[in-house]
């Protein structure tokens, strides 16, 4: 297949992909939200959770390794 075709079958599927999109207006776009501080305490819990991730990543990072990846399994059972 040459480039010209690729290209027109692309720019067709990419065409029909618009058209099945829904519209959305601006006003619908926004998020609402009942609870004032709900937005926030989420973030709140994800920074709690990518912390202790991290935390708990330089802790197994700090300790030094059992054994070396340069011997085999073997020698060390």
């Amino acid at each position: 297949m040459n480039e010209y075709m690729a290209h027109v079958i692309a720019r067709t599927e990419h065409e029909l992909m618009q058209k099945s999109l829904i519209p959305v207006s601006e006003e619908e776009g926004y998020v609402k939200n009942d609870q004032p501080g709900r937005t926030s305490k989420q973030i709140g819990k994800v920074f709690k959770s990518v912390g202790n991730a991290l935390t708990s990543l330089g802790e197994r990072m700090s300790r030094p390794q059992d054994m070396s990846c340069d011997q085999p399994l073997s020698d060390h059972a």
